[in-house]
């Protein structure tokens, strides 16, 4: 049993000061006299006195006649009475007659019983209390003379007033015993001389001529009395063997042991363990006592099971009277053990090897300047063990000073002051600190401390060298961006650097750098944030784990740091005294260069598309690395066509598997202003969050009175929309906000932001479904948007100051790019008419308009009328570049005949096809182009042109196709050809060729597999009047005609205007004709305005 004595400590210490506190109150003079009679106290233990048992106290004492309202009783803090706080607990008698109790309570050691009534007793009255009526109190553990305290108190406004006396009295606690009999199993007769002990407190007996024993235990506090307690016997001749004493109840049961001279014993090994190392002490007990027994060393196995089938003696010894023996395996050879000898059954459950331990220490270098560390490397063939270090020179506890820091357990002799103990280490390299070490050779002696190996290793510590910095090259970087600038720091772990000079440049950041590892320091600086009076980890910052940079102080400035080239000075200096290591690294810098601003160029904005399986790769690259490597990952995307330029975005009827648009966004300068925007330390931000922070910053610049209205305006910092191009019929235009629409948690399910700090482009990667998801207005088929970018934030474009409002918004980078929606779709080659052979290998192939990269799954079913029944899958088929994919199937169980349905699954749209399976697959159907006619013309302006081409089916599939007249690549007319494999057919087309300037065209005629194309020169008619009439406005507006330069050739144009292409005849000037009707649009309307 365990006692809280710090807690009944206190408890005394506090009544102790309650008493004190009573009596300065009253002043000494008025102290009360004696209210119990001097040496009239006693306590006793009713119940038992024995050690750890319960039992209720009886205190009594003579009392001298004082009126007291509460009894305290303090029976020691090794007493345990907090179980005592129930009015059962407790009974009090004046001369005789019972005192009501109203109330009993613990405060630490001392248990305070209230009276129900005031107690006036005579002088010579007996007064008593007995504790521990229905909660006993627990004895003290352990056996000895105790001081029990009580006092009587009146009455304090319902508490106990201070004690008006105390009196103590002693009390004893006696050990318990433990008595039995020892015999032998073969008489039974009683063995003499037997030695009995208390497991748990190494207390012990011999018994007599009759085998009894008694044991007495004066000290229980390992022994849980509420239980047994465990009792070993063992004599000559004899394994030890036990029994359980209850001792509980004070008086222990008989604990009878009885010993069998022919039992079995499993001896036991200290450590516990199967390897030992020559060197090592194996403490061996559970033998039978004062025995013979041999240490035998194994010479032969069984090959077929490993056992032993032959051992030589290698040592007899005797036995302790306890049945123990320590073996020293220092003498031992490598090779496997066992013992022999009484009550041993089972010898190869003995069995141990010994092995010698191998140790190799060396230094990773020969020499480490003072101050400076140096790993050991420590390598053995064992796992864990302590070593012995010392050192010729070195004392313990500068042994211990260089390897606290990497060996967490360190003890040093009491008596070598010399040996400095690492224990538990094992094989690894242990970092070695020489500060305060003088300079000199120092030999290094390692011994483990249980085995026999050692080594040693030599290190000459020299004398530090001075500290020096350097920076590694000039840097370059764009206005508002954030530059690295490499710093290194040789022979010294803190150093200065400072930006500028602010005598010559109007800016100056100091900057102190540390770092652990004496290597190099990769500084960030923002060059936005510089002067801005922004958070110091804002302007400058290192991701570096050992290393820390700090800044100092900085010139406040009005406006964004300015452009030009600013010095980068280095220093080892350390001297904080009014900033005079600042001053020292700009006179005399241990190196200098340079950090060259330049101004930013003007943004761009440019639309990709890819999957969302490119999407997630990013996403988890994101997470699992860092932003340079996912921007390799994006560049690998788009050299693999899985991330392609586009102008077109395919969606997902279900809104589960659209089209991903990604957003290059290329702006320099911006970098600063995403870092200042989160509330993370420079290069610890997410670029996701700090774009959606941005948006929502505002130019509010209102705290420097100086900067004009306009730089608090609340103009977007960075504004970014989808504005729809194309509404329908009486509907207005309409955008998606992303500043004002989405909030934190939907921009982050929607975006994903990278940075490519070497090109300055920001991959701005948009899940159209989950956009679709969160904003009232869909991005639907056919619709037609602008994506917009805009940056806008005063200080970056240095317009703090600027308050006219044009030249403000003027000043604003805008950017923006062009993209149509289209229903995601897909169909299969020659669909319903798939042909595949019983075969393996087979593949259905399809075309789509989703991103390359998307993932789909085709699946085959057999006909209900197939004469084999099949459902076949290939699954996660990817999407080309050129927007095919091909699915590839086996076949080969199936039979000639069977017919199928194909179906695309898990995609953005549906596509099904029936097939069969048949003998021999024909090849499909192949429109080749030959023949063109004429292959090269000369046509004069305004000429009819006809041209015709061959188209054969080269396949062997019978098919329809589109054939088209093309013009520079542009489509001007189609005709729908069909033929059987084998056959060809002539096309032919008229074409006008008003509208067309003088040169040479590519003019063709292609099919969906072919293409032939030819020249055709345009040569003008001769007529320049005719030329300048076509330059004017339309030919129905005479008086703008009337304007140009030659009125009546302007007349002439008029004409020619109106003899116009018949409707049945494509013209190859409707591309002119169009760009001409855009001209005189807004022609018009600059005209109006």
């Amino acid at each position: 049993m365990t006692n809280d004595n710090t807690r009944k400590k206190a408890s005394a210490v506090f009544f102790t000061a309650v008493m004190v506190i009573s009596m300065v109150a009253v002043g000494f003079a008025a102290a009360p006299a004696a209210a119990i009679q001097d040496d009239s106290g006693s306590v006793t233990a009713d119940d038992s006195s024995i050690v750890g048992v319960s039992s209720a106290y009886s205190a009594d004492f003579t009392s001298d006649g004082t009126a007291f309202s509460y009894i305290s009783v303090d029976l020691g803090s090794e007493a345990d009475t907090s179980a005592v706080v129930s009015n059962d607990d407790a009974t009090v008698s004046v001369a005789g007659g019972a005192a009501a109790v109203s109330g009993v309570s613990a405060d630490g050691d001392t248990v305070i019983v209230a009276l129900s009534s005031q107690q006036t007793p005579s002088s010579g009255d007996s007064v008593e209390v007995t504790l521990g009526g229905t909660n006993p109190v627990v004895n003290p553990d352990v056996a000895g003379d105790y001081t029990a305290t009580i006092g009587i108190h009146a009455d304090d406004s319902g508490s106990p007033a201070a004690a008006a006396d105390t009196e103590t009295a002693d009390y004893t606690i006696d050990p318990v015993d433990i008595s039995g009999t020892v015999t032998d199993t073969a008489g039974p007769d009683p063995v003499e001389g037997a030695t009995v002990t208390v497991t748990a407190t190494g207390d012990e007996a011999t018994t007599n001529s009759n085998g009894e024993y008694t044991v007495t235990v004066g000290d229980i506090s390992n022994i849980d009395t509420t239980s047994s307690t465990e009792v070993e016997a063992i004599a000559d001749g004899f394994p030890a063997a036990t029994t359980t004493a209850d001792i509980s109840g004070g008086d222990a049961s008989a604990a009878d042991i009885t010993l069998d001279a022919s039992a079995t014993v499993t001896p036991s090994y200290t450590p516990d363990s199967d390897l030992y190392y020559a060197g090592q002490d194996i403490d061996v007990d559970g033998l039978y006592g004062n025995s013979d027994y041999q240490l035998r060393e194994v010479t032969d196995r069984d090959s077929s099971d490993g056992s032993i089938t032959g051992s030589s003696p290698v040592e007899q010894f005797s036995s302790s009277d306890a049945g123990e023996y320590t073996i020293d395996t220092g003498d031992l050879e490598t090779g496997d053990y066992f013992l022999r000898g009484p009550g041993i059954d089972d010898e190869a459950a003995t069995e141990f090897e010994v092995s010698t331990q191998s140790l190799s220490t060396e230094w990773d270098e020969d020499d480490v300047e003072e101050g400076e560390e140096v790993d050991l490397e420590i390598d053995s063939n064992r796992g864990t063990y302590s070593l012995n270090v010392s050192a010729s020179g070195l004392d313990d506890t500068e042994i211990q000073s260089i390897f606290t820091d990497s060996v967490s357990d360190i003890t040093l002799e009491d008596e070598d002051e010399e040996i400095a103990t690492l224990n538990n280490v094992s094989d690894g390299d242990y970092a070695a600190n020489f500060t305060d070490i003088d300079q000199g050779e120092y030999d290094f002696d390692f011994e483990v401390t249980d085995t026999e190996a050692a080594d040693t290793a030599s290190i000459n510590v020299t004398e530090a060298e001075d500290g020096e910095g350097d920076i590694a090259d000039s840097v370059v970087t764009s206005q508002g961006d954030v530059a690295a600038i490499t710093v290194e720091l040789d022979n010294t772990d803190e150093g200065t650097l400072v930006i500028g000079n602010e005598e010559d440049d109007g800016y100056q950041a100091n900057v102190t750098v540390e770092d652990d590892e004496d290597d190099e320091v990769v500084l960030l600086f923002n060059t936005y944030a510089a002067g801005s009076g922004a958070d110091a980890n804002d302007v400058v910052y290192t991701e570096d784990d050992d290393a820390n940079v700090e800044l100092v102080s900085e010139t406040d400035l009005n406006d964004i740091l300015d452009t030009g080239t600013y010095d980068v000075s280095v220093g080892p200096y350390t001297n904080d005294t009014d900033g005079q290591r600042f001053v020292d690294t700009v006179e005399d810098p241990d190196s200098i260069s340079s950090l060259s601003i330049e101004e930013r160029s003007e943004t761009s904005l440019a639309l990709w598309r890819t999957s969302q399986s490119v999407e997630g790769d990013i996403a988890d690259e994101l997470d699992d690395e860092n932003e340079s490597a996912t921007v390799s990952l994006i560049e690998g995307a788009i050299e693999g066509d899985l991330v392609t330029q586009t102008d077109t975005l395919a969606v997902d009827d279900d809104g589960t598997r659209s089209d991903v648009l990604v957003h290059q966004f290329t702006a320099s300068g911006l970098e600063g202003l995403l870092e200042s925007a989160d509330s993370e330390d420079l290069g610890a931000g997410d670029r996701t969050d700090q774009f959606y922070h941005l948006l929502q910053q505002t130019n509010d610049y209102d705290s420097e009175s100086r900067y004009s209205d306009l730089a608090n305006g609340g103009e977007d910092q960075l504004e970014m929309t989808l504005e729809l191009e194309n509404p329908g019929p009486n509907e207005p235009t309409t955008s998606i906000d992303v500043n004002e629409d989405l909030d934190e948690g939907q921009f982050k399910s929607a975006f994903t932001v990278v940075y490519d700090d070497q090109t300055d482009n920001y991959y701005i990667v948009a899940n159209a479904d989950e956009l679709n998801s969160v904003v009232d207005e869909d991005l639907e088929d056919e619709d037609e948007y602008e994506v917009q970018l805009n940056v806008q934030d005063a200080r970056l474009l240095d317009l703090l100051e600027e308050d006219d409002e044009d030249d403000f918004e003027d000043a604003f980078l805008d950017s923006s790019a062009m993209f149509s929606v289209a229903e995601a779709e897909g169909e299969y080659d020659n669909e319903d008419s798939i042909q595949v052979a019983a075969a393996e290998d087979q593949s259905i192939t399809g075309t789509t308009n989703v991103a390359p990269g998307t993932e789909l799954d085709v699946r085959v079913r057999s006909d209900d009328d197939a004469s084999t029944s099949f459902i076949i899958n290939d699954e996660d088929l990817v999407v080309t570049p050129n927007g095919t994919f091909e699915a590839t199937f086996d076949f080969s169980e199936t039979s000639v005949n069977d017919t199928f349905t194909t179906e695309v699954r898990q995609a953005a749209f549906d596509a099904e096809s029936d097939g069969t399976v048949v003998e021999q697959v024909q090849e499909p159907a192949t429109f080749e182009v030959s023949d063109l006619s004429p292959a090269q013309a000369t046509a004069t302006a305004g000429d009819s042109v006809t041209v015709s081409a061959t188209i054969e089916n080269t396949g062997g599939r019978e098919a329809s196709q589109d054939v088209a007249l093309t013009l520079d690549g542009d489509e001007l007319d189609t005709q729908e050809v069909t033929l059987a494999p084998g056959d060809s057919t002539t096309v032919e087309f008229t074409a006008d060729t008003s509208g067309l300037d003088a040169g040479d065209y590519e003019h063709g005629v292609s099919t969906d597999d072919d293409e032939a194309t030819g020249t055709l020169t345009i040569e003008t008619s001769g007529d320049d009047g005719g030329d300048d009439g076509g330059d004017g406005d339309d030919g129905g507006d005479g008086d703008d005609g009337g304007d140009g330069t030659d009125g009546e050739d302007g007349g002439d144009g008029e004409d020619g205007g109106d003899g116009g292409t018949d409707d049945s005849t494509p013209g190859f000037g409707a591309l002119v004709a169009l760009v001409a009707l855009i001209a005189a649009a807004l022609l018009a309307t600059r005209r109006s305005e």
